[in-house]
């Protein structure tokens, strides 16, 4: 151990030299030879914890390695020694077994399952990252090939990875695998479509996570549409380029996750809302909270079915949508109040708000009006707002929740929507037209 204690204190030291006054070639001298040492690092993390877990396998019983350790595992032991991830490990472990050493029941001994891989990341030719790629495919390959086409792969594979991107040997892999496989890709896509799965996690702080387990075929359409929707610099669907003031206070501030959250209830609302063929009244969820609370403004309110309160003071912004019913309670718990229908507009009302608005009303924003919830400009409850189309706006649901907490204030004009901004975003509080609507941009021209 005294030879590697040496390496690391070199290797530590060339670490801790400075990057910053190195001429452009030997930067990029650096750049590759720390890769090289990578590689050979990647070598030695899968080749001690493959014997890790060889010294650990289960028929070892209580004298096995990890279980001398304290560790039910091997994974768990390799762990505790080199901090690394989960995760990390995982694929340490796994191409260690598709690269390791084997021996027969007699202790003869074997060539790895995948020699030339083997080889390659012994001497630090390919990453952990190429060998798990590789094998990968052509394990799922082996079963249905012979002995020597998988090796041919094999070795066209490592030789690519000599001179390609990780990711071009990844398309080869696959390629190499659905041309080995005689039974083609069909199989394998029906064996995915059967793995398709969504949970809805329960909140923890407020926050739920959704998992989505999804196919390829499906995935590449969400892409497109989470592509189409979610950059920041789409060109707005119903306006001209022209029509936007780069010095507006509302530019987008949301981040890709935020913005890609947003894409995603925007069309479970839309396919919502435009489903005619549901029976039934449209789902609703309530909201329920004290009458005390109500009218102060302060307190919490509660949703079906989540853990979590939301303050009282968001009750408008989420009835407002048409998707939220308020029911008010005293403090006995009776019911004073149910929100009714009446408040909602109407399918037609709708239409017509879509006709005059565009899609989201606030300057600026381009969401369609399929993603877009029906506001009151003078709310129906605290103003005594008429349900009618003079008195609504098409909002997208992060600028209506903008226009309820945000300090933005909003006004109609014979008809025609105007925002205005609080005065830390824009001091000369100007009034700023809305719409998007390109029949009547071209009208004011």
């Amino acid at each position: 151990m005294t030879h590697t204690g040496t390496l690391l204190d070199q290797l530590a030291a060339l670490a801790a030299e400075p990057v910053g006054v190195l001429r452009d070639g030997d930067l990029l001298t650096r750049v590759s030879y720390a890769e090289e040492l990578g590689r050979l690092a990647d070598a030695l993390r899968v080749t001690a914890a493959a014997e890790v877990e060889a010294r650990s396998r289960i028929e070892l019983g209580p004298e096995g390695l990890s279980r001398r350790m304290g560790h039910a595992r091997a994974s768990h032991l390799v762990e505790q020694l080199t901090r690394a991830s989960a995760s990390s490990i995982a694929s340490r472990l796994t191409v260690g077994r598709m690269i390791a050493p084997r021996a027969t029941l007699d202790g003869t001994p074997l060539l790895a399952l995948y020699p030339r891989v083997a080889a390659a990341v012994g001497c630090g030719e390919i990453g952990i990252d190429v060998a798990r790629v590789i094998t990968h495919n052509l394990e799922q390959a082996a079963p249905s090939c012979s002995v020597d086409d998988l090796a041919t792969a094999e070795t066209a594979l490592v030789d690519q990875a000599l001179s390609s991107s990780a990711d071009l040997v990844a398309i080869q892999a696959r390629i190499w695998r659905d041309t080995l496989d005689p039974d083609g890709t069909l199989p394998r896509e029906e064996r995915l479509h059967t793995q398709r799965s969504l949970r809805i996690g329960r909140e923890r702080d407020g926050m739920a996570r959704v998992t989505l387990d999804t196919s390829g075929v499906n995935l590449a359409e969400i892409r497109a549409i989470f592509g189409a929707y979610a950059s920041p610099r789409i060109t707005p669907r119903f306006r001209d380029e022209s029509d936007i003031d780069p010095a507006s206070p509302d530019l987008e501030t949301r981040t890709n996750a935020q913005r890609g959250h947003d894409v995603f209830m925007g069309l479970v609302r839309a396919g919502h809302q435009s489903d005619a063929t549901r029976p039934g009244p449209r789902v609703a969820v309530h909201v329920t909270v004290r009458e005390n609370d109500l009218q102060t403004g302060t307190g919490v309110a509660w949703l079906d079915d989540v853990d979590e309160p939301i303050a009282a003071s968001s009750i408008d912004e989420l009835v407002c949508s048409g998707g939220t019913r308020k029911a008010v309670i005293d403090e006995s718990g009776a019911v004073l109040h149910l929100g009714q229908t009446e408040r909602y507009f109407t399918p037609a009302q709708q239409t017509a708000l879509a006709i005059r608005d565009g899609g989201c009303a606030f300057p600026g924003c381009t969401a369609p009006p399929a993603w877009t919830d029906a506001h009151h400009a003078l709310f129906w409850k605290a103003h005594d707002g008429p349900t009618d189309v003079d008195n609504g706006v098409l909002l997208c649901p992060p600028h209506h929740r903008l226009l309820h907490s945000g300090g933005f204030h909003l006004k109609m004009l014979n008809g025609v929507p105007y925002f205005r901004a609080p005065a830390h975003l824009d001091p000369t509080r100007a009034w700023r037209r809305g719409q998007q609507n390109r029949a009547l941009t071209a009208l004011r021209r």
